[in-house]
């Protein structure tokens, strides 16, 4: 039988008159909030529960006894019991009540503060990445720049003058060493970004998708170097130094792969312009939003190789053309501004 809340009122102040009841918090699957119910016991309160879900498929994951008081930005609040009102019930529920808006309260202060906080942490891995690649000099007139409203193109070309400068002091014939340079600083950021954020913090898209194209690119480079490192500190990139065939057999498979290789590509090829085109002439993406397909959102979606390949396609004379007839002799549809 389910009970309603007047039953379980007057269950609860029965109860309350004989034995006095604790608050337990009851997990049920598939709820994200937990069941606040009283009872004697964490075995009585579960049984309570599966009466009012009246659904024994239903799985109570846990049941915990909930603390006297709770701690909030800062703030202990006491949670009111039946015995500081000699078990009034109405008073009692007055109370309760006035404890739940002052949590509710405070829990929207402590939220906000949170959100705050974090936007600073992300501005100072910003700032400290800024002054990385182009000096605390750099990043100062970079920032100037903002300040003063400069466009993109102006900042833009604060960027290249202090990276220029910082490359140019730093290129030497021994490339190695550089790399190893920079690898090292990429894993102390890392370690350092690794301990600022907790394994629940809310992090924004922007955030996510820039850690996960710094790991996407990270892991090309140990392929890459994994795969066609020699050994000799030389990494082998030239297809100039010329062998001959192992054998007459091995150019024989190498001219006929090559043949299929190049139908498997050219058709992989038609297959994505037929799907590009076949929705610009639905109208429903343009030339840009392929353009924004590829070079934003989450890195893991593809290599940057095999983005590199499609960029390519798109930016044929032939691609962009049919682009244009399809929208009035422009890429794509107007953009609001």
């Amino acid at each position: 039988m389910k009970l309603t809340k007047s039953q379980l009122k007057q269950m609860i102040k029965e109860e309350l008159f004989t034995e006095r009841l604790k608050r337990f918090k009851v997990y049920v699957s598939g709820e994200s909030e937990p069941l606040i119910l009283l009872g004697k016991s964490e075995k009585e309160v579960k049984h309570t529960a599966h009466q009012m879900i009246q659904n024994s498929s239903v799985k109570i994951k846990k049941v915990v006894k909930e603390a006297m008081s709770r701690r909030i930005d800062g703030k202990t609040l006491k949670i009111p019991q039946p015995s500081d009102f000699n078990n009034d019930m109405e008073k009692y529920f007055d109370a309760l009540n006035k404890h739940m808006k002052e949590v509710e309260k405070l829990s929207k202060i402590q939220k906000k503060k949170k959100k705050n906080e974090g936007k600073l942490t992300e501005s100072g891995i910003m700032y400290r990445a800024g002054v990385k690649k182009y000096g605390k000099e750099g990043m100062t007139k970079i920032q100037q720049a903002a300040g003063r409203g400069e466009g993109h193109a102006e900042i833009g070309k604060i960027k290249d003058k202090y990276e220029k400068d910082k490359k140019e002091v730093k290129e030497e014939d021994n490339e190695g060493k550089m790399a190893k340079f920079d690898a090292k600083e990429v894993f102390q950021d890392a370690e350092d970004i690794f301990k600022m954020i907790g394994e629940k913090d809310d992090l924004p898209e922007w955030l996510e998708a820039k850690i996960t194209i710094a790991s996407h690119n990270m892991n090309a480079v140990k392929d890459y170097l994994t795969h066609h490192h020699s050994g000799t500190n030389e990494i082998k990139e030239d297809w100039s130094s010329k062998q001959p065939f192992s054998s007459p057999e091995a150019k024989k498979i190498m001219d006929t792969s090559l043949r299929d290789y190049a139908k498997q590509l050219r058709k992989v090829e038609h297959n994505v312009i037929k799907d590009w085109m076949t929705k610009a002439k639905a109208g429903v993406m343009d030339y840009f939003d392929v353009v924004n397909g590829l070079t934003q959102g989450d890195a893991s979606r593809a290599h940057p190789e095999e983005t590199e390949f499609l960029h390519k396609i798109l930016m044929k004379d032939k691609i962009l053309n049919r682009f244009r007839s399809y929208f009035g002799g422009k890429k794509g549809k107007p953009r609001g501004k």
